[in-house]
């Protein structure tokens, strides 16, 4: 019976080992969302979000979409290389949009094990 239960535990043990991801694939963005709190409409909002490689391999972003044609962005590098960084700046004119709280999201697909990372823009558009 002992000899069962250890070959069971060996066994769950290896099995979460084989599941794990690696260590060299973590991506760590510092700010997910920017509030902006009150603004006023025809106003132009500027983001930056952080992203970090914490691993020992390097990081591709495969694409950024922004959820809408009013929001644009620029990737400061498509690549990140180990220990290092680059941002994601986002910009959304509030000419066009309605007045209220606003939430617009740009989505980051990276060869890492979560593949879509959503950033957040928030703003309550007045008068």
């Amino acid at each position: 019976m002992r000899y069962f239960i250890v070959v069971c535990l060996l066994y769950l043990v290896a099995f979460e080992a084989i599941g794990q991801r690696k260590s060299d694939e973590v991506l760590f963005i510092r700010n997910m969302m920017c509030d902006f709190g009150i603004v006023k409409r025809d106003t132009l909002l500027n983001a930056r979000y952080y992203m970090m490689n914490r691993g020992n391999t390097e990081i591709k972003i495969n694409s950024i979409r922004a959820e809408c044609i009013c929001t644009h962005f620029f990737v400061s590098n498509y690549t990140i290389k180990p220990n290092d960084s680059i941002y994601v700046d986002v910009s959304l004119n509030t000419k066009g949009l309605a007045y209220g709280e606003q939430r617009l999201y740009t989505v980051v697909n990276a060869d890492t094990e979560t593949k879509m990372y959503k950033l957040t823009l928030k703003a309550n558009v007045k008068k």
